[in-house]
């Protein structure tokens, strides 16, 4: 482990969107403004942007030992496929928190549908069901095109350049400690209120579990696909399908229901253990247990 590279370049990450964040607040930019979600957009490109600076300041070569490799193998199609039925699982779990129920005619979904059929003017009716198939297909769209070009802005830092560093040390260790820096890295959107806005200081603490669950898999699959664009793929399509989890659920709780949630960060868990389950008992490599190389 290199930790003086670690410490390094979470400080510039970390200050790179915290300065970003000062600028756009002191330029009276808001979060639930356009403008606020084209910067959140803009800030995936930050873990990126870090890599370029000490990749010139190492004078190493732009992009090298990041993982970049377009050699398809079957474990990008286990990442990208995981993500939807993450997606469908957490939507079952939000069903089982205390006061969320499931409903295919709720205020979420109910004036969509009336919307899209009048649209269609009776020549097509789109039921609760299809919109589900049609939100997984355009999410599993979404994820492998233009969502994969704004992860990859991340992934190239999180489990490229920076999975790197943690060369030597164990997968579960290189894994936690990459989820904290994740999920602290997006404090400060997340005080301005992204995914949690009723309660934006406890959602700082959640986001940092849910980066602490999502990671393993992420880097598990990445590391059996030899190629961080798998992540970028995983981290589009995470964020793609998210919306699904809570479309057909009453009683939607920010800290319970949905992907960012308690259900969410649950799944995910058991998502884990599963791989865990499989990389113990049935595949030769044993990632979980083994030390990165």
């Amino acid at each position: 482990m290199n930790k003086k590279n670690i410490i390094v370049y979470t400080a510039l990450v970390f200050a790179l969107i915290w300065t970003g964040t000062a600028i756009f607040r002191l330029c009276g930019g808001d979060y639930h403004a356009i403008s606020g979600q084209l910067f959140v957009t803009g800030c995936m490109f930050i873990p990126m942007l870090t890599t370029i600076i000490l990749q010139a300041v190492n004078k190493e070569k732009i992009f090298s030992h990041v993982g970049l490799s377009f050699k398809i193998n079957g474990w990008w199609f286990v990442g990208w496929l995981l993500m939807a039925v993450l997606g469908v699982l957490v939507l079952g779990a939000s069903c089982l928190m205390p006061g969320a129920t499931f409903s295919t005619d709720n205020e979420i979904i109910a004036p969509v549908l009336a919307q899209m059929n009048a649209s269609f003017d009776g020549k097509f009716r789109m039921t609760p069901f299809l919109l589900g198939v049609i939100t997984v297909v355009s999410g599993l769209l979404g994820g492998i095109t233009i969502n994969a070009v704004f992860a990859l802005g991340e992934e190239i830092g999180w489990r490229g350049w920076l999975l790197r560093q943690f060369k030597g040390s164990h997968f579960m260790t290189a894994s936690l400690l990459t989820g904290v820096i994740w999920g602290l890295w997006h404090a400060p959107i997340i005080l301005m209120g992204h995914n949690y806005p009723s309660n934006p200081v406890a959602g700082v603490f959640m986001m940092i579990a849910l980066c602490l669950v999502l990671t393993p898999m992420i880097q598990y699959i990445r590391l059996k696909a030899r190629s961080v664009i798998v992540a970028a793929i995983m981290h589009g399509t995470f964020n793609a399908v998210a919306g699904l989890s809570i479309l057909y659920i009453t009683g939607c709780n920010e800290f319970i229901t949905g992907t960012t949630g308690v259900a969410g960060i649950l799944t995910m868990l058991a998502v884990d253990v599963c791989l865990f389950l499989y990389d113990r008992y049935v595949t030769k490599d044993r990632l979980f247990t083994s030390v990165l190389n």
